[in-house]
């Protein structure tokens, strides 16, 4: 069994823009946060959680030949946000405008991953990049961000998408490329 999950890939200028962002939180709030790693950031499409070995053929396989629904794009009207609202555990940066084909590639990944056996929520899709992880005693009130600096990451183009198998460590998830296409 693998812990999975399918994600578009950011941009190493996005990526850097973003790890910009990164440090000032990081700076200011050194406890009570767990922050991403760099090179852990990503736009989740579809987390799937254990899977089976002889699956993963199988979905790579679903990705490869539904690729076609997928273009590059850009998203943007970024949103910083807590999740979920009523007891935050995850800071993240929220991105609207998910293009039509991809919410068709998205449903279609969900009802072939439920074909294979396996539980998959039926939350919208929400485009988001974690920022990190909230600690259960740290007061999110007490966090300001600098609004100015957000605008600089107002849009990111997609060009890329990745199946990744995780493993959760004590330092945090380890990611591991299963495949990756280009859109």
């Amino acid at each position: 069994m693998h812990r999975t999950f399918i994600a578009f890939e950011i941009k190493e200028e996005d990526r850097f823009k973003i790890n910009q962002y990164l440090k000032l939180g990081q700076d200011v709030y050194k406890k009570g946060i767990t922050w991403s790693k760099t090179e852990n950031l990503h736009l989740t499409l579809q987390f799937i959680g254990d899977t089976k070995n002889e699956d993963l053929a199988k979905i790579d396989q679903f990705i490869s030949d539904h690729l076609t629904l997928l273009k590059p794009m850009t998203l943007s009207n970024l949103k910083l946000e807590w999740f979920p609202n009523d007891n935050p555990r995850t800071l993240w940066l929220n991105y609207q405008n998910c293009d039509f084909a991809t919410s068709q590639f998205h449903f279609g990944l969900k009802d072939f991953i439920k074909t294979l056996g396996y539980q998959i929520d039926h939350k919208k899709l929400l485009f988001h990049i974690t920022l990190g992880r909230i600690k259960p005693w740290f007061d999110q009130e007490k966090i300001i961000w600098n609004q100015e600096m957000l605008s600089v990451l107002n849009s990111i183009k997609l060009e890329k998408i990745r199946f990744y198998k995780s493993t959760l460590t004590p330092n945090g998830p380890i990611y591991n490329i299963i495949s990756e296409y280009n859109l």
